[in-house]
Parts: C-alpha cells; structure tokens; sequence
C-alpha cells in the first residue's frame, strides 16, 4: 500500500496508489483488512486506466508499457522504503524496509533482463508516469507523519494489494505464452503476495 483517514473527512491515500478518495474513518479504526480491500479497489481502478492505455496496440508494446508500470511500482515502495530507514526506529519495520529496498531492487533486475531477452524495451505511460508522481507526494505525506511506523506499514499492504491487482490484470490481458513472461508475472506475484503478508503481520502488531 498507506493512508492517513481523517475522523472528519477523507484525504488521499498516502502511497504509490493514491488516485481515490475513500470514506473517512479514524486511523485507529483501520484494520489490515481495511488497507487490503481500499489497496484492491484503488488498484482496480488503475487497471481500468492500463486498459484503456493499451487497447489496440500490439503485444509488444504493451508489454514494454506494463514493463514501466511494473517498474514505476518497484521505484515507488524502494522510495518508501528508503524513507523507512531513515525515519525508523523500530528493527522489525526497518527490517522489512530494507528487504523492499532489496527485493524491489532485484526485481528491477529481473525486469530489465526479461525487457534484453524479448528485445522490447520499457514504454513510459500516463499510468507508469502518474505512479511515479503519485509515490513522491506519498513519501512528502509521509515524511510528515506524526505515526510513522503504521502508517508505512499502512502504505505497504495497500500498495502492494493495489499491485496485485493491477499486475494480474495485465497479466490477463495480456496472455502472453512466452516462458520468460510466465516466469516473470508468476514471480512478481508472488513477491507481492509475501510482501504484503509480512507487512499485514508487522501492521497488525503494532496498531
């Protein structure tokens, strides 16, 4: 994920995600659940904008622009998680701060190669470009929490909920048989799904 809820009125979503106002609620009242289903429905909503981007353009093309979203979606929480490590105290959180620093980092890596070995290159987007910008104010609003510790953890289980989505549904779209591509879509899943696992059981601890 991630966001910081008003008791009087909704804010946008602190995060990678950030395109949708959701209900107020007060932060003590959001549970993991809560963070999951707002993360889903924020990216659902981006994946209805990568539709729309890549209908009627070939394979590879859209593949090259899902390869930027993807890549927007790594640099946004490596972000985060360098402002973890610089604001936290906590071992736990700075532990999982740097493993997103790490994991996201070697899935840049892994991104690129699939990019060399199918020869397409990475085509930037009006959705990989709002990502980025949305992951700059996310770490302004965050820089500034007075709890910073939650609402970081907040920020990963929605992001990484809203990548979830978003990262299925390209897949689906764009069902590619290419081994390379399979490899990649199932391993970038399955990050994102651990990923947000841990950062439900660090939230859950400490909220």
């Amino acid at each position: 994920m991630r966001r910081i809820f008003s008791s009087t009125r909704a804010v946008a979503a602190i995060g990678v995600f950030a395109t949708t106002v959701l209900p107020a609620c007060n932060d003590s009242d959001r549970t993991a659940n809560d963070a999951v289903v707002d993360g889903e429905a924020l990216g659902r909503a981006k994946l209805v904008q990568a539709r729309v981007e890549f209908h009627g353009q070939p394979h590879a093309i859209v593949l090259g622009k899902s390869c930027a979203i993807v890549l927007a979606i790594d640099d946004g929480i490596a972000m985060q998680a360098t402002l973890a490590l610089e604001r936290s105290s906590d071992d736990g959180v700075r532990r999982f701060a740097q493993r997103m620093l790490d994991e996201h980092g070697d899935h840049v890596r892994q991104t690129t190669d699939v990019l060399a070995a199918l020869d397409v290159m990475d085509l930037d987007n009006p959705v990989a470009a709002s990502l980025r910008a949305e992951a700059d104010a996310s770490v302004a609003e965050l820089s500034a929490s007075t709890a910073f510790d939650v609402d970081y953890l907040r920020s990963q289980v929605t992001d990484h909920s809203a990548a979830l989505v978003l990262v299925v549904g390209i897949d689906r779209y764009l069902a590619m048989p290419s081994d390379t591509t399979i490899r990649w879509f199932d391993d970038t899943e399955s990050m994102l799904r651990e990923h947000r696992a841990d950062a439900v059981e660090l939230f859950d601890a400490r909220r």
